[in-house]
């Protein structure tokens, strides 16, 4: 909670989705601040921290504290979805409807941690997404999708999106004396949000009136190196 956002991105660095480095850090201060540096155990209040949805809160309850909240992460959405025959993409609101609802009515009020552990990895080992391993799975007896022989359409996949394709330029502000290069902080929201970065400039635009213009700096020399695609 004292530390800096910079010291905590400088740690998490190489672990990707620093939305999370961010959330956490955010977390930190305000358990500090609300609840004197002791995690909360109410679900609301674990529910109001950056970064926590539902089925975190729920797993977070029923593992760390064992009381009894249901969880739905993709390995529990897989076998609710198949144990009862629930067919569509679970991301669709109806769906997740029905499978919230088939989580909370499952999550017993004892062992509860025993059972949200045992859920997790009955998905991540035995009714993986592809491949089962439907022979070895303690509940196949009452699975509905391997009654019905449609294990391999359940849960739906996700309907394809386009993935927008956005171009930019990024300079490389290289000083000829000390071979220092120039890096700015990027705003909180968006790609990269908080951290430091290249210079992101306009795609056309004079970039010597530009330099001059956001950072008073000339430029004498300038190389174009080759454009590349990045996912």
């Amino acid at each position: 909670a004292k530390a800096s956002l910079d010291d905590v991105f400088q740690q998490w660095a190489g672990l990707g989705y620093y939305r999370r480095a961010k959330h956490l850090h955010q977390s930190a201060m305000l358990i500090q601040e609300h609840y004197q540096g002791v995690f909360p155990s109410a679900y609301e209040d674990i529910l109001a921290l950056p970064g926590i949805g539902r089925s975190t809160a729920g797993a977070i309850l029923s593992m760390s504290m064992q009381q009894s909240y249901p969880i739905l992460d993709g390995n529990v959405k897989r076998v609710l979805a198949r144990h009862f025959g629930i067919q569509g993409w679970p991301g669709d609101p109806a769906v997740s409807k029905q499978l919230w609802a088939l989580s909370a009515a499952n999550t017993p009020q004892k062992e509860v941690h025993h059972y949200t552990q045992g859920m997790m990895d009955l998905g991540a080992t035995l009714c993986t997404a592809s491949n089962p391993a439907c022979e070895r799975c303690p509940i196949a007896a009452s699975c509905q999708a391997k009654a019905l022989g449609i294990i391999s359409t359940i849960p739906a996949k996700r309907p394809k999106q386009v993935i927008p394709v956005q171009a930019t330029r990024m300079l490389i502000f290289l000083h000829p004396a000390t071979q220092k290069v120039l890096l700015e902080k990027r705003e909180t929201k968006g790609i990269w949000g908080g951290l430091w970065s290249l210079v992101e400039c306009p795609l056309r635009t004079d970039l010597s009136v530009w330099c001059h213009e956001n950072f008073k700096l000339a430029v004498k020399k300038r190389q174009k190196l080759e454009a590349f695609r990045h996912t």
